[in-house]
C-alpha cells in the first residue's frame, strides 16, 4: 500500500465530514460509537474498510499509469494508521488499479481476508459517480445491500423535503398512471423514494411501454435525475457565492510575484470551468424537463421512454459535475471558517486553487454553457 503523505489533508477530510466527494465511514463510527445498528447492519464486513475514508479523486498523469484502462477519476480508499489520531497518516490504494488484487490480498490476509460482498461493494463504490448519500443509498439498495441508514447521513427533514419536491413533480402524472384504487401519482412518489426499490408500479410501466428490465433501469436513472434537480438550485447558488468569495479573498502574507500571477490566471480558469459546469447542469436538467413535459402535455410516452433509457449516461455525468461543484463549495466553506480565514497564506490559497482546478478538469461533451449560467470570478 501507498503511504498517504498528506497528513494535514487526512485530518481535513475528517473535520469536513462526508461530501459528494467523500464517504467518511470513520466519522460515522466516531460519532455513533457503541450504536448496535452499526454492528447489526455494517457497510463492510471488514472492520478496516468499515472505518475507512473513500474519496472520489481526479487522477494525476502519473497515477493514470496504475490502471490498465483509460480513466480520469478513481476512488481512493484511505485506511488510517491510527483511528484516534489522523495526524499519523494512513495507507491508501485505488479501487481497480492494476495491483489492487495483490494489495488487497497482502493487506487483508488470514482472518482479515475480504469477503466476496466486500469486493462487490468496493466495485459499486467505484462505479457510482458521486458519494451523495441519497444516491449511494439508492445504488446499494438496487444491488441488494441495505446497510444501516446512519451510514448515509440523511436526515428525516431532508427526506421529507425531497418527498414533497418529487410529489409536486409527479402531480401531472395523475391522469396517465392512476391506479384502479385511485392512488395514482401520490402512490408512485412513495414507491419512487422507498428505501426498498419497487419496480412493480404497473400503471406507469404500461404508460411508458417498457419491459421489466427497461423499467427497472429507467426508474433508477429517474430517481437520480430527480435528486439532482432537487439539489441543483442550492448547489448552483452556493457555487455563485463561492466564486464571489474566491474573487474577493485576500490571503495572508508572505506574497510573491509568481504566486500572485498564478492566482490571477487560476481565477480566470476557475470562472470558465464553473461556467461550463453550471451550463451543463442547467441544460441537462432542461432536456429532462422538456421531455417530461411533452410526455405529460401530449401523452407521447415513446419520447420520454427513450429519454429514460438513455438517462443513465446523463445521470453519471451529472453526478460527476454536481459532485465537483459540491466539493468546491464544501471545502471552501470549511477552509474559510472563522478560525481559518486569517491563517490562509498565499501559498495555501494557491494549493486550494490547484485542488479546485483539478476537481473541475472535465469537459462535458455536447453541451454549450447557457449564457445566463455564467458565474464570474473576478481577477
Amino acid at each position: 500500500m501507498n503511504r498517504a503523505n498528506a497528513d494535514r489533508s487526512l485530518v481535513n477530510l475528517q473535520k469536513s465530514g462526508s461530501t459528494a466527494r467523500v464517504l467518511n465511514l470513520l466519522d460515522v463510527h466516531r460519532r455513533l460509537a457503541g450504536n448496535p445498528v452499526l454492528q447489526d447492519r455494517p457497510m463492510f464486513q471488514s472492520t478496516a474498510l468499515n472505518q475507512a475514508i473513500f474519496l472520489k479523486h481526479r487522477l494525476r498523469p502519473h497515477e493514470r499509469e496504475l490502471f490498465s484502462t483509460s480513466r480520469t477519476t478513481a476512488t481512493k480508499v484511505i485506511i488510517p494508521l491510527d483511528r484516534t489520531d489522523l495526524r499519523a497518516g494512513g495507507q491508501s490504494f485505488f479501487i481497480g488499479e492494476e495491483r489492487a488484487d495483490h494489495i488487497l490480498a497482502t493487506h487483508f490476509s488470514n482472518n482479515a481476508r475480504l469477503t466476496s460482498q466486500d469486493h462487490t461493494l468496493l466495485e459499486i463504490l467505484d462505479d457510482i459517480p458521486s458519494m451523495d448519500p441519497f444516491l449511494l443509498r439508492e445504488t446499494l439498495a438496487r444491488n441488494g445491500y441495505m446497510p444501516a441508514l446512519e451510514y448515509f447521513n440523511i436526515s428525516e427533514a431532508d427526506l421529507a423535503r425531497m418527498r414533497e419536491f418529487v410529489e409536486s413533480e409527479m402531480a401531472g402524472l395523475t391522469n396517465l398512471v392512476a391506479a384502479p384504487d385511485g392512488r395514482g401519482a401520490g402512490d408512485f412518489t412513495q414507491k419512487l423514494l422507498a428505501q426498498t426499490p419497487d419496480a412493480s408500479f404497473e400503471p406507469l410501466r404500461e404508460a411508458l411501454r417498457m419491459d421489466a428490465t427497461q423499467y427497472r433501469d429507467g426508474i433508477f436513472a429517474w430517481r437520480g435525475l430527480l435528486y439532482y434537480k432537487w439539489i441543483s438550485s442550492s448547489t448552483l447558488r452556493e457555487s455563485s457565492k463561492t466564486c464571489v468569495e474566491v474573487s474577493n479573498f485576500a490571503p495572508a502574507p508572505p506574497r510573491s510575484v509568481e504566486n500572485s500571477e498564478y492566482i490571477r490566471e487560476a481565477k480566470g480558469r476557475i470562472n470558465a470551468a464553473i461556467s461550463r459546469a453550471v451550463g451543463y447542469v442547467i441544460e441537462a436538467l432542461s432536456d429532462y424537463d422538456s421531455s417530461y413535459n411533452i410526455f405529460l402535455a401530449e401523452e407521447r410516452p415513446s419520447e420520454f421512454r427513450d429519454f429514460l433509457l438513455s438517462a443513465p449516461a446523463t445521470f453519471v455525468r451529472l453526478g460527476e459535475v454536481i459532485g465537483s461543484l459540491q466539493h468546491i463549495n464544501s471545502f471552501w466553506l470549511f477552509r474559510m471558517g472563522t478560525l481559518n480565514r486569517g491563517r490562509v497564506t498565499e501559498a495555501d490559497f494557491v494549493d486550494i486553487l490547484i485542488d479546485f482546478l483539478s476537481s473541475l478538469a472535465f469537459e462535458p461533451q455536447g453541451i454549450t454553457p447557457a449564457p445566463a449560467a455564467k458565474v464570474r470570478v473576478g481577477s
